[in-house]
Order: structure tokens, then sequence, then C-alpha cells
């Protein structure tokens, strides 16, 4: 069971914590979910060694230089519901691209709505990033109201940019500055355990 000292930080109802080797059937199932990697230029995860790779790679959240990566545990069950957290890290220009998936049998209970700000201020304030960006495909409707309910910008379209089950699709490029998330609110709503 997950000790709240493993938590880096927390929502109301989730915390985030490192990816362990003992997370793998669960990595295994969120990424050959056919719903969740719908619209994601992945082909997905084909196997068990393959899940055991990512996360030899993952099993620590500062192990990979530009990409951080996050269980999400469900406090209430404290079960790991999806992963979320940071890529394409640039170090000299203070900006990643933020992102998550969740498992689909956990849609629809505003889990996305609750974490997004969480990271997002995890970014800003931990991490001392300047601006974070999201892509997404134009069709994911979802997605796009999520980040703009969260304030992200729309800063362009990228044409055929992803390609998905051989079909080249159009991309949003979503960003956010931290000068604007500074305006919006203090840094007192999540609770932070570890730094960079």
């Amino acid at each position: 069971m997950s000790k709240s000292d493993d938590f880096l930080f927390e929502t109301a109802r989730l915390a985030m914590r490192s990816i362990k080797m003992t997370d793998k059937e669960v990595i295994y199932q969120l990424y050959t979910d056919p719903k969740v990697i719908r619209f994601d230029n992945t082909n997905g995860i084909k196997s068990m060694e393959e899940v055991e790779s990512f996360i030899s790679q993952l099993a620590h959240p500062y192990v990979q230089y530009h990409t951080v990566r996050f269980a999400i545990i469900e406090k209430e069950t404290n079960q790991m519901i999806g992963t979320c957290g940071f890529r394409n890290w640039d170090r000299t220009s203070s900006h990643a691209e933020i992102g998550g998936n969740i498992i689909s049998s956990c849609w629809g209970k505003g889990f996305a709505t609750e974490i997004v700000p969480a990271l997002v201020r995890y970014g800003f304030y931990t991490f001392n990033l300047n601006k974070l960006h999201a892509y997404t495909v134009t069709k994911n409707k979802a997605v796009v109201k999520l980040l703009e309910k969260n304030h992200f910008k729309k800063e362009g379209i990228l044409r055929q940019y992803y390609r998905i089950n051989e079909k080249y699709e159009n991309v949003y490029l979503y960003g956010k500055l931290k000068q604007e998330e500074l305006k919006k609110e203090p840094k007192t709503t999540n609770t932070d355990k570890r730094k960079v």
C-alpha cells in the first residue's frame, strides 16, 4: 500500500507518485486500451517486455532528463488509474509538454479536470518552468475543452502532424505561460514534497 510520503503532490481525490515496476499490469492495461490511445501518435504497447522497458526508464521521475512521468493514484482505493507528467523538457528555455492518460473505466469522474491544474502548478512552481505546451488532434474535443478550461491558449494548427491509424491528422498546439498562472491564483493549492 502506498504511503503518503511516496506522494509527490496531491489533489482532493488523487495523488501522484513515482512509477514503479509493480505498476506494470496497470501500465499494460492503460497502453493497450484502444480508447486510451485513440488520439495518440503511438502504436501503444505490444508486450509486457515493452512495459518493463518503459518502466525501467521511468522508475524514478527524475531519471529521464527530458521526461518526467508520474503514476496517478486514486486515494479512496489506493489504485493506480493512469499516468501524467512532462516530456520534451527544454532545460535551457524552461518549457515542457504536458500530458497524461487515464484508464477508460475511470473516465467521466472528473479526474482529468482535477489533475491538470495541479500538474500545471507543479510544472511552474516545482520545476520552475516558464511555459507549458500541449498537443492534441483537432477532433479530440474533450482535451480541447480541458485545455481551454485551464486557460491554455491556442497557438496554432500543425497540419497533418500526427499519423494515427494510417491517416494524417491536424493537431492544435496550446500554450500557457507561468506569468498567466501567477495572475490567476497563488501557489498554495497543492502539496509539493519534492524539488528538482
